[in-house]
């Protein structure tokens, strides 16, 4: 019986199955690792693009900050519209950040496909708010998260999560309604809610600044601790290989 497996040229015997196999494995492995170290090579792009992003963020907020003293020496009265313009400068470089991380994150394609995968699984209110209808694809995604106003912490929470699968902090929902009020308000109404408007302190705006502050630094600390993981494994399955 002949063996099809196998071949000899001369005193030589080829297992052309068996080659076959390990050939196949070997292109497996080399598919693997030239997916890890793409990967890699986008978290190391993301990163960067991020800690661009968050100097950005810094000038934006230091900028703000020169008018801490202004507001400060000034009456309460007289300085309650800066107050106000300052909350909504505050929340506006807040936003301004999302919309990069956000953006820095699609660039990645393993995330990006994630997020594509994932619109469906948005909730109703969200899923309107970003006026996505039907078939989507990564392009109508960015496109939508680029133009929505995001600066409620907690939607950017639920966001992240769905899109992503990468868990940010929520935060108590009547601090976010009184903050995007107040934000509102003084974009759009002089800083009346209806006939009231809204009292602001110096100290309330330094507290709220402090606050944007620490809820950026702990988003960047968050995307760190992730990338971390991914590469703390591509290094356990380096050693084990």
């Amino acid at each position: 019986m002949n063996d099809d497996s196998g071949s000899r040229v001369g005193e030589l015997e080829f297992d052309w199955d068996e080659n076959e196999r390990e050939l196949e494995a070997a292109l497996r492995d080399m598919d693997f690792w030239g997916g890890q170290v793409e990967e890699s090579g986008e978290w190391v792009s993301l990163l960067l693009s991020m800690q661009d992003k968050l100097f950005q963020f810094k000038d934006n907020m230091e900028s703000i900050s020169i008018s801490f003293p202004v507001m400060e020496s000034s009456a309460e009265k007289s300085s309650q519209f800066l107050c106000g313009v300052m909350m909504v400068g505050i929340v506006s470089a807040y936003e301004g950040f999302v919309h990069d991380l956000f953006s820095v994150i699609l660039d990645k394609s393993s995330h990006a496909e994630l997020a594509v995968s994932q619109i469906e699984k948005l909730n109703d209110k969200d899923k309107a708010y970003l006026k996505l209808k039907g078939c989507q694809s990564y392009e109508v995604l960015k496109a939508a998260l680029s133009r929505a106003t995001l600066h409620d912490p907690n939607q950017i929470a639920r966001l992240s999560s769905v899109l992503f699968n990468v868990i940010l902090p929520s935060l108590p929902d009547d601090f976010c309604a009184k903050l995007l009020r107040i934000r509102n308000d003084y974009s759009h109404n002089s800083g009346y809610d209806g006939h009231k408007k809204h009292k602001l302190s110096p100290l309330m705006v330094v507290d709220v600044f402090n606050f944007i502050m620490g809820l950026v630094g702990s988003y960047a600390d968050i995307i760190l601790q992730y990338a971390d993981l991914f590469l703390k494994k591509e290094e356990d399955a380096e050693f084990s290989s």
